[in-house]
C-alpha cells in the first residue's frame, strides 16, 4: 500500500509539474521502449537544436535513479538496466522550453 501511494504521489507531483504529450516542436523528441519491461529499458532521444538536454530517470519510489545529458544536434540511445524494485519510473526530458515526461512500467512477475 505505502508503494502505491508513492508512486500515485510521484506521478500527481509529476502530471503537476510536467507535459503528459508529445513535444509541440520537431526538433524534440523522446521515445520509451519496450513498455512494460522485466529488465532493460531504451530511451531513445533525438534532438535538432541548439540546445542540450538534460534527461532524469526516477526510480519508483521517486529518486534520482540517473541522470543523462543529450548533446546538441545529435540523437541518443540509452539503455537503462532496471536492476531495481518493480514499479513505475519516470523518464524526464527538460529543454529550454518544454518539460516531456514518459513512464517506464516494470514487472518481474511471470
Amino acid at each position: 500500500m505505502y508503494k502505491l501511494l508513492i508512486i500515485a504521489s510521484v506521478l500527481f507531483l509529476a502530471s503537476c509539474n510536467a507535459k503528459f504529450q508529445e513535444p509541440s516542436s520537431t526538433s524534440t523528441y523522446i521515445s520509451v521502449y519496450p513498455n512494460f519491461t522485466n529488465s532493460d529499458a531504451n530511451v531513445y532521444v533525438s534532438n535538432k537544436s541548439a540546445d542540450i538536454y538534460e534527461v532524469t530517470v526516477y526510480d519508483p519510489e521517486g529518486k534520482i535513479f540517473t541522470n543523462y545529458t543529450v548533446p546538441n544536434e545529435s540523437d541518443s540511445n540509452i539503455t537503462l538496466d532496471l536492476l531495481g524494485e518493480d514499479g513505475v519510473y519516470l523518464v524526464i526530458l527538460k529543454t529550454n522550453t518544454e518539460t516531456i515526461t514518459k513512464k517506464i512500467i516494470k514487472n518481474n512477475a511471470k
